[in-house]
């Protein structure tokens, strides 16, 4: 009776390891990444004003001021932000389907005050941290946050990888 018990006690012991040391592989998402994507914006790069961009090609998502994002396979970081209308660069990840919505990123031309949102209004606001509320709110007031990267006028749930 005691070998039984000592054999299943090894193994439970076995299991509940594994499942511990797997466990934060499935729970957490990766530490570059969020359950969002959020754009990552053109001056977060520090290209100095005199550097020469690279020439290799990192695939990625480009935004643009138009609030309007696709994905590339030419180009990088530095040749993406340089160029004018473009305002935010992920490198290696691919865009969101945004359908009819356009995304709007809070750079440093911030509003400086806005009229109080209408009641009935809700936003999805992603920080500088990837994560990401439906709030009500609306892109204006939104952006006046000093955290906020991107506003979208829909539901985070657009935005989820």
């Amino acid at each position: 009776m005691r070998t039984k018990e000592a054999v299943f006690l090894g193994f439970f012991t076995c299991c509940l390891v594994h499942v511990i040391a797997i466990t934060p592989f499935f729970a957490t998402p990766h530490p570059d990444k969020s359950f969002y994507f959020v754009p990552k914006l053109c001056k977060s790069f520090n290209f100095g004003p005199n550097s020469t961009c690279a020439t290799t090609n990192v695939p990625g998502c480009v935004c643009y001021a138009s609030g309007t994002c696709s994905y590339t396979t030419t180009g990088n970081e530095c040749t993406h932000c340089r160029t004018s209308n473009n305002v935010s660069f992920n490198p290696n990840e691919s865009c969101p389907n945004l359908g009819n919505k356009k995304i709007t990123l809070c750079s440093d031309a911030r509003p400086t005050s806005c009229p109080p949102p209408p009641k009935d209004q809700k936003v999805c606001e992603c920080d500088d941290k990837g994560s990401c509320q439906y709030v009500p709110d609306d892109i204006c007031n939104a952006c006046l946050k000093k955290n906020i990267v991107s506003i979208i006028d829909a539901d985070c749930s657009i935005l989820q990888r």
